[in-house]
């Protein structure tokens, strides 16, 4: 499981140095309820049983205050978790206003009027970072729609997400 997992995630994080915690869930045999135990790493062999045992044993001390002395414990499932630290994100910023053409009208119905009228029709694609749209405005792209109703504007910050703004009341 761990070398599976570390492929996918080797694929993804490049040369970034990775972590895996293995985890048993385990429990006293017929209880109904499980427990996560840290394993070591390394391959798990007959040897490592007892040590098992003892983990659980904390395990549940910690949990319940208490073990169940001469219970068989089972383990139900493992779990594998192979990770990389990831660089925080910049900060997205709004930037310079950037004007922008729509590509068609289109007719949609206004709330905040209660009418049909005519509305831009703006590519995602073509929105670059810096991107300004008055609302009433329709953002599109092969997934989704994004209605600009009049009482806001859109625009594209410098992590490339659509933000809409409420416009105050003048």
């Amino acid at each position: 499981m761990t070398k599976q997992a570390t492929e996918v995630v080797r694929a993804a994080a490049g040369n970034a140095a990775l972590s895996a915690t293995r985890v048993a869930y385990m429990r006293y045999a017929g209880q109904g309820h499980e427990i996560p135990v840290t394993l070591p790493s390394g391959k798990l062999a007959a040897k490592d049983i007892a040590r098992l045992k003892r983990s659980f044993d904390a395990a549940y001390r910690v949990l319940y205050g208490r073990t169940v002395p001469n219970m068989d414990v089972e383990i139900m499932s493992w779990s594998v978790t192979v990770s990389t630290k990831i660089k925080r994100a910049a900060k997205a910023r709004m930037l310079p206003r950037k004007s922008v053409k729509a590509s068609a009208r289109r007719r949609i119905f206004e709330p905040k009027l209660a009418q049909w009228r005519g509305a831009p029709v703006y590519e995602r694609a073509a929105l670059l970072p810096g991107a300004r749209i008055a609302g009433p405005a329709l953002i599109v792209e092969d997934q989704t729609t994004v209605i600009v109703t009049a009482d806001f504007d859109a625009s594209i910050n410098s992590a490339g997400h659509i933000v809409l703004d409420k416009r105050k009341k003048s």
